[in-house]
């Protein structure tokens, strides 16, 4: 285990590079800290500027661009672009709106960012400029929001967690025509989207709705349901899941839950270390803040492989991570 004694700020996201050679946290006040995971030690720092946001909005960040920049996400500005080797702001990703979601392609190229209205805008992560596509969901669907977006692996599509608690797949190239996974909840069960996530080849797809905290397993190619576990809510009810590398678990934010990644009624394991709401996104690693503690875990054997002093501004398990 690597321990740094590096103070931060209390983190509301964090956010591993593609080749797994820095692990990145951002805090409540914007600022965020590269760390090298093999050595625990901080190697830049930057502050995004927080705006008008309150410490509840959506602080979102994830490496882009071939690990080269980093993006940020916050709830009442869309977002910054800086290079964070030698801390460089490239881009303001407009302040216009208010972010409701966010999410970067696999290949680092592309950032798409939901507003409050429904639409999704596009970047480009290197040169910083906003691109020609975008998408008025809200009017498309006639949905009354939505909070989640993810892209395929081969981006070739867009998954769009909506307010009607129906996922919605949207080819980013050719003619808006969505494919629907699962039926409306609204408007006698409200349910929204709260998270969507695919497994690593593409093949499938696990969306959480709230507030009934029931999740949901879909065949991507034939739109069918696999399965289903609902936790019926409560406060250790999942926020959010990811897939393994090998898409044999999905790991489940707050429920402190390990699943079967071909079958989510089926659990495989429980642990204390899973009662926090940051995972990384490839489902391998956890994080939780306690004892004024940032630690980062290992799903199979919740061995420590990282920690350090962190200031606390929230209960972890409320947390949203990458």
């Amino acid at each position: 285990m690597l321990r740094t004694s590096t103070g931060a700020t209390d983190a509301t996201s964090i956010a591993w590079s593609r080749d797994d050679s820095r692990l990145s946290t951002l805090g409540a006040d914007g600022e965020a800290r590269v760390i090298d995971p093999a050595s625990g030690q901080v190697v830049a720092s930057f502050r995004a500027q927080p705006g008008r946001c309150s410490s509840s909005s959506v602080r979102l960040h994830a490496f882009v661009a071939d690990d080269a920049r980093i993006v940020v996400a916050v709830g009442c500005e869309a977002g910054e672009l800086w290079e964070w080797a030698e801390p460089k702001l490239v881009a303001r990703l407009a302040s216009d709106f208010e972010a409701r979601a966010f999410a970067s392609s696999r290949s680092g190229r592309l950032i798409a960012i939901a507003d409050s209205l429904g639409v999704v805008h596009a970047w480009d992560a290197v040169t910083g400029e906003k691109t020609g596509w975008c998408l008025n969901v809200a009017v498309a669907t006639k949905v009354p929001g939505f909070v989640a977006l993810e892209f395929s692996p081969d981006d070739t599509q867009l998954a769009i967690g909506c307010g009607d608690g129906v996922v919605r797949l949207v080819p980013l190239h050719g003619p808006w025509t969505a494919r629907e996974l699962g039926t409306p909840t609204w408007p006698f069960l409200p349910d929204s989207v709260g998270s969507v996530r695919y497994s690593v080849d593409g093949s499938r797809l696990v969306a959480t709705l709230f507030p009934w905290h029931d999740q949901r397993l879909f065949d991507v190619a034939t739109g069918a349901m696999i399965s289903t576990h609902d936790r019926g809510g409560g406060f250790d009810a999942p926020i959010d899941a990811w897939f393994s590398r090998d898409g044999e678990r999905i790991v489940c934010s707050s429920a402190r839950e390990v699943r079967d990644g071909h079958d989510l009624s089926r659990l495989l394991s429980r642990d204390v270390h899973y009662a926090s709401g940051g995972y990384r996104s490839d489902g391998e690693h956890v994080w939780a803040v306690t004892g004024g503690m940032l630690r980062i875990f290992r799903v199979l054997d919740g061995a420590t492989v990282l920690e350090f002093p962190i200031r606390t501004a929230f209960d972890s398990r409320a947390a949203r991570g990458t």
